[in-house]
């Protein structure tokens, strides 16, 4: 797997034109790169890995791309979110990104973009809520870092009924699956 570091050119300009490279952007890259270690992420299906850093809004903090076809991984990650956040905070998004990434390799997770692609997006909201859910309370059973205290929220604003969240709660859940329990809500 190649492992590369882009910067969107306000991000180059703002950090990379210092003559050395800001430990905030090698701690990143020691914190993914030991998450797909501890994640036990298949290297063998991946290309290449990038991992962007961008100022300004990303959707969120962080957006995972993955490219089928040519087996490339793209991480972006807003830059001043990692500047400005703990460690701990850092942790939890990237291992929460990179957990999308390990179901959608695993082939027992049957991942489909195809169905995403014709979702509505409440829908798509609703089961990247519930993947969400699942990957979290995966990572926190492990011991691993996740935000797991904000997908109490997401479950309050989805009014995802308890015997739901049991349901998918530290369990492995496949892709049809999800896209079901999505459907009852």
């Amino acid at each position: 797997m190649k492992f590369n570091i882009h910067y969107s050119e306000e991000s180059f300009e703002r950090y990379m034109s210092r003559r050395t490279i800001p430990r905030i952007i090698t701690k990143t890259e020691n914190i993914v790169l030991l998450a797909i270690m501890r994640l036990k992420i298949n290297t063998d299906k991946i290309s290449q890995f990038t991992v962007k850093f961008r100022h300004g809004r990303v959707e969120g903090y962080s957006n995972l791309f993955r490219y089928p076809r040519t087996k490339e991984v793209e991480l972006t990650l807003n830059l001043h979110f990692i500047e400005k956040s703990s460690k701990k905070a850092v942790e939890n998004i990237i291992y929460h990104e990179l957990g999308h990434l390990r179901d959608m390799l695993d082939p027992r997770y049957n991942y489909k973009p195809t169905q995403i692609d014709k979702m509505s997006e409440e829908a798509f909201k609703k089961f990247v809520t519930i993947w969400n859910i699942n990957i979290d309370s995966r990572l926190n059973n492990k011991g691993l870092p996740s935000a797991v205290r904000g997908r109490k929220e997401d479950i309050r604003y989805f009014h995802i009924p308890h015997e739901m969240v049991k349901k998918i709660w530290n369990k492995f859940v496949n892709f049809s699956e999800m896209v079901e329990l999505a459907r009852k809500l």
